[in-house]
This record gives structure tokens, sequence and C-alpha cells, in this order.
């Protein structure tokens, strides 16, 4: 691999999209870290999901599970505008994003649940939702974390002039909402 990856790295760059985002794929472009001179197969075996290599033995470092979580759902009128403002929660520090499609918020509205959840995403007279994030953070202390979601929701909304702009957003008030 790092033989490919060397010989072939201006292909790479040419060929592979660029991309925020590097979860799924045979990530070749980001199997080794010019800046910290890391070669990394981690990348490379995750994205390719089982059809590379067949991982048999990891070691595993435990750690205390936090003791609340705060949920945002940011609403987009469109998946690239939910991509767009990736960057930007990234830097607030969350403790995970996950990106939901036009297609698959389509398959939800038809399930025989969503009126359960429905109204975190759909209200009347907001625009229609075509993509959502959903941001969670985790940590000790709730008040701290309500802050710091109501500070990103507030600044989510705020920024001027930016495809990445959510059109709503919603808080989840507890841990069954969310």
């Amino acid at each position: 691999v790092d033989e490919v990856v060397t010989r072939h790295a201006a292909l790479i760059d040419a060929v592979f999209p660029t991309l925020q985002r590097f979860m799924t794929g045979y990530n070749l472009a980001m199997v080794y870290d010019t800046e910290r001179k890391h070669f990394d197969l981690n990348r490379l075996i995750a994205g390719s999901e089982g059809t590379l290599a067949v991982v048999v033995g990891a070691r595993l470092r435990l750690v205390t599970p936090p003791a609340v979580r705060c949920l945002l759902v940011l609403k987009y009128g469109s998946f690239d505008a939910a991509l767009g403002s990736a960057e930007r929660l990234a830097e607030a520090g969350p403790t995970a994003i996950e990106t939901i499609d036009h297609t698959v918020l389509a398959l939800a509205r038809e399930d025989v649940i969503y009126h359960r959840v429905g109204h975190l995403i759909d209200r009347d007279g907001e625009p229609r939702v075509e993509a959502i994030n959903l941001v969670e953070f985790a940590g000790d202390d709730l008040e701290v974390l309500t802050q710091r979601v109501h500070a990103l929701a507030t600044s989510s909304m705020n920024v001027q002039d930016d495809p990445g702009r959510p059109t709503g957003y919603h808080v989840a008030g507890d841990s069954e909402e969310a």
C-alpha cells in the first residue's frame, strides 16, 4: 500500500474528490498524512468495510461513558448545505455529527413511527427539510452542554451568506426525545 500511495500520489490527488468527510471507500488519499509524516492503514481498512481485510483482534481502552448527552437537530434545504456546515459544526467539538440526506428522510416520513419524531424535523410554516445534521454533545455537566448546544444553534442560524446555513433547528428536550 505504501508503494502504491507513494508512486501514484499525483493520480490519487487528481482522481479522488476533495471531501470534508472520508469515512467510507478505499481511502488511499488519506493513508499517508504528509503533515504528520504518518502512515495509517486504519483509514484504508475502516473505509473498505471488510472488503480488504478482517480484523481478528483489537486492543481496547475502556472509558467511563459520559453522564449526560444533548442533541441538536439542524435542518437544511439540501444535502449539500448540510455537508457544507460540517467543518463549522466540528469546530464546536461535538461528540458526534451524523448527516441524514433526503432519501433517508423520505423513507423515515413513510415509517409508521414518524408521528413520534416528525415534530423534530417538519413543522408547519417552516421550509421543507431535505437534510439534517444530528449534533451530539456529551459530558458530565448538563448545564455546560446545554449552553454549548444553544450557542451552536444560535451561531449556526446567524451565519450570513453561507450555503451551509440551516433553515431551522430543534434541541432535544431530554434523552428520550433524543
